[in-house]
């Protein structure tokens, strides 16, 4: 069974096509601080192109791009723009997927940094015969396990593209929704429609860049998530405190709550 599988993904990998791009919609439900327990929700964006490409990133993430390719263009400095045009996001990732090659290049920032890896799709689901109705859609039923969190996916063969929100691609069909087993993260099909614009973003082009294995930038990661004040000041960069305790203090105070748990 588990060779039907795997072939019947490879076909639509590598032989699936379309002539027109499209555009999904996720809105993100996610708890980015344990010590709250509060519920931020944002919009993501992914962008499939008839090349058998797509780009994902949160709805800010995209617009911080258009401002930023703005500033670049007309000579603008940054710094102008930084403190109340910027737009404000959760996520700092930008992930590229190229079906037939079956992999992923991640732009993530850390601090102030852009951090490029190439990641493959390794995701072993498992394929469940439940069946859903979602957003109008017949849903079937998949499980995995990603980086310390279990997840379930709810997609539909009606949409055949392998795609998906964030890193989560490579089923039968698009993701129309997908959660965690304890739902600090669930992604959810807002909008399904062709893409008719004339562009595809391109992340961080004014952010110094390195490129990185992916083992190299988990490990850069969770020594910030760990400990960001020694990132930010190895960079030079001096963290103060806005009411007076020690920044060290209100830092720990915090119980962050990451997508990824290495």
């Amino acid at each position: 069974m588990n060779k039907v599988i795997m072939y019947s993904l490879y076909y639509l990998f590598v032989f699936f096509s379309f002539e027109t791009d499209y555009k999904a919609i996720y809105k993100i439900d996610y708890i980015p601080n344990l010590a709250t327990n509060s519920i931020r929700t944002e919009l993501a964006i992914l962008i499939i192109d008839e090349n058998q490409n797509s780009s994902y990133a949160s709805k800010n993430t995209f617009k911080m791009d258009s401002v930023m390719k703005y500033v670049r263009e007309n000579n603008i400095n940054p710094h102008e723009v930084m403190n109340d045009k910027l737009p404000k996001t959760g996520f700092n990732h930008f992930v590229q997927k190229n079906y037939s090659e079956r992999n992923m290049k991640v732009s993530n920032l850390i601090a102030i940094d852009n951090y490029i890896y190439i990641q493959k799709n390794d995701l072993n689901w498992q394929l469940h015969p439940d069946t859903l109705k979602i957003k109008n859609y017949v849903c079937n039923k998949a499980t995995v396990s990603y980086e310390g969190r279990d997840y379930t996916a709810w997609y539909t063969t009606e949409i055949p593209i392998p795609d998906g929100p964030y890193k989560f691609w490579g089923l039968p069909g698009l993701i129309i929704k997908i959660y965690d087993t304890e739902n600090h993260y669930t992604f959810t099909l807002e909008s399904f429609e062709k893409y008719t614009g004339q562009q595809y973003p391109t992340p961080y082009q004014t952010i110094k860049s390195f490129e990185v294995t992916y083992d190299k930038f988990r490990a850069l990661n969770k020594e910030f998530i760990e400990n960001p004040l020694k990132i930010l000041e190895n960079r030079g960069t001096k963290v103060i405190s806005f009411n007076g305790e020690n920044p060290n203090i209100q830092l720990n105070k915090r119980k962050v709550n990451p997508i990824e748990r290495y």
